[in-house]
């Protein structure tokens, strides 16, 4: 399975410089520490922005309650705050709106995850900051795939890339060519999606990102496997799950681990299957994400009716209908729709002719469906009376072959009774004829008697 990543943690990136690697930070509980000594918002809020970047890989759950408390910081500070610090609380905020909306995503919540990716891109469109508006177009590019729109996400995804070039963002041009590839997979141009992989392997490489590294590697492997290359395939996901496995990466790690298993059940490996198969589905229970548990129990659910274990095979395939069906229930598929359109236009101005252009093009697409279920239901009405039509026709037309049947019948019926009637009135006839031309009985017996 590839991954596409959605801008999250590394928005806050625009405000402060930090080391990638967070095994070179201070760890949480020094950070605590320095969190209640301080008494100055500016810097309050920056021990709050590390402790969620160590917080994220680890515990992703956490991150959520962690946003939340930074965005009560912000809002308070930003009552007495100049100009300056107006800006830079506000970007803050948008990236905690936009961190939250990545973890509800990552839960499989679409609804919560929509509602707060919209929030983070109106304060972004406020401050005017290319760096976050880039983030917000990255996410915007990731709900239109994820509705199977490819066409747009695609557009989406390069209107962010081009301002990430603009303003020299490297790690984020190498998320971008990730995601940018992963279209290109859903598309099937393999050539295209590996060259933006190998794009995004080499800025992550030449930056030290070991996440960015995993995740290329990861991507690579999925459209090798797509292709058939099964071996290159494995070799690719086990690179990247020990990079994911060198910097935490639980996420990353479930994915790799699922991916392996995959590989060793096509090959009717299903020991080592189950062995890569039932870690993913630890981790992914640990983490309590539905998308990473609907994939692990799918995986050992195939692998369980390969080992003939029947009921297991069920339990994990029951988990996976729960799961799976928690992720697309209806709501929330209507409020992703709703909500990926409605982006572009909630502002009040009508003059951006990109945003009218999306709002008629939505209007146009609700159009059309209306029609389209009218349409349905008109062509369903006139199949029905065209049916009972032609059961009318066909009974109309049995109806006169039998009717004209037994017309022929009586009427053959009456000519067999004619002519029964003319030969026995032929025969009565010619009797009466022999009577009349011979003599009786009893005159012969006269002349008989005569005689002797």
């Amino acid at each position: 399975m590839k991954n596409i990543q959605l801008i999250a943690i590394c928005s806050f990136s625009v405000f402060f410089s930090f080391i990638a690697n967070a095994s070179t930070k201070n760890n949480i509980d020094s950070l605590y520490k320095e969190l209640k000594k301080s008494n100055n918002d500016s810097l309050t809020v920056k021990i709050y922005v590390e402790i969620i970047e160590q917080t994220y890989f680890k515990n992703p759950e956490k991150v959520i309650t962690l946003s939340e408390e930074l965005i009560k910081i912000t809002d308070k500070a930003f009552v007495s705050a100049d100009k300056n610090q107006k800006y830079y609380f506000l970007g803050i905020k948008a990236s905690c709106y936009n961190n939250i909306g990545a973890i509800y995503n990552q839960k499989g919540d679409i609804k919560n995850a929509i509602e707060y990716f919209h929030k983070g891109l109106k304060i972004k469109e406020q401050i005017n900051d290319k760096k976050l508006i880039s983030s917000s177009l990255n996410n915007i590019g990731y709900l239109y795939g994820s509705i199977k729109d490819y066409d747009n996400a695609l557009v989406y995804y390069k209107r962010s890339l081009k301002i990430k070039e603009q303003i020299g963002d490297k790690n984020g041009i190498a998320r971008l060519y990730n995601n940018i590839g992963s279209i290109y997979d859903e598309l099937g141009d393999s050539a295209k999606s590996l060259q933006s992989y190998r794009k995004s392997y080499n800025i992550s490489f030449e930056l030290d990102n070991k996440t960015g590294m995993a995740l290329a590697l990861n991507n690579i492997g999925f459209t090798y496997e797509k292709n058939g290359e099964i071996n290159t395939a494995l070799s690719f996901y086990e690179k990247s799950l020990k990079f994911r496995e060198s910097v935490g990466d639980k996420n990353g790690i479930a994915e790799s681990l699922n991916n392996i298993g995959n590989i060793f059940l096509d090959e009717k490996k299903y020991d080592k299957a189950f062995l890569y198969a039932n870690k993913a589905f630890a981790i992914s229970k640990e983490l309590g994400y539905p998308e990473y548990i609907k994939r692990s129990s799918r995986l050992l659910n195939e692998i369980y009716l390969k080992q003939k274990k029947f009921e297991d095979a069920y339990k994990m395939y029951s988990l996976y209908i729960n799961m799976r069906d928690s992720m697309m229930n209806e709501e929330n598929r209507d409020q992703a729709i709703k909500r990926a359109y409605e982006y572009e236009y909630e502002k009040k101005s009508t003059a951006d002719s990109i945003k009218n252009y999306e709002i008629q093009r939505y209007e146009a697409i609700k159009h059309e469906a209306e029609i389209n279920k009218q349409k349905y239901y008109t062509y369903g009405g006139v199949i029905g009376f065209l049916l009972m039509l032609i059961i009318a026709v066909l009974s109309y037309k049995a109806y006169k072959q039998k009717e004209e049947a037994n017309f022929k019948i009586t009427l053959q019926n009456k000519i067999i009774e004619g002519k029964q009637k003319e030969i026995i009135d032929s025969i009565n006839y010619a009797k009466r004829i022999q009577d009349a031309i011979l003599p009786s009985e009893k005159y012969i017996g006269n002349i008989l008697s005569k005689k002797k």
